[in-house]
């Protein structure tokens, strides 16, 4: 099934998903834990090119420290309002991704933390 969504909200749902795998504490069914490995899988393009043009940004508006490494000065108001501008312009801006929705039997009372849900909600199923 084709989802629109905004990219924050993919970022958002990687997290949530990133999270929910890697928590040893979760003990989820090997289905379940399958199906979100998938659909990991399938935003994974997104949130690497998130990351790539992110960096991209960096490089452009940042300026190199005394040990090499490039980042935007806290001090610099005019580069920080810049890339804020357009990460803004990115997270908001809707990509589709093929995933099956998440039915609530799956993914409730698993012991998953609200937090994590909530990075879930836009593929869960109402």
């Amino acid at each position: 099934m084709e989802v629109t969504l905004k990219l924050g909200d993919v970022l958002n749902l990687n997290k949530a998903l990133k999270a929910i795998i890697d928590d040893v504490d979760i003990n989820i069914d090997v289905l379940l834990k399958f199906k979100l490995l998938g659909i990991m899988k399938e935003i994974e393009n997104h949130v690497s090119n998130f990351s790539v043009i992110c960096n991209e940004k960096i490089m452009e508006y940042g300026t190199k420290d005394a040990e090499g490494n490039i980042g935007i000065p806290s001090e610099n108001k005019e580069s920080i309002k810049k890339f804020n501008d357009e990460m803004r312009k990115m997270t908001d801006s809707t990509v589709n991704i093929n995933v099956m929705k998440l039915k609530t039997n799956e993914i409730f009372d698993k012991g998953i933390k609200a937090e994590y849900l909530i990075g879930l909600y836009p593929i869960i199923e109402e």
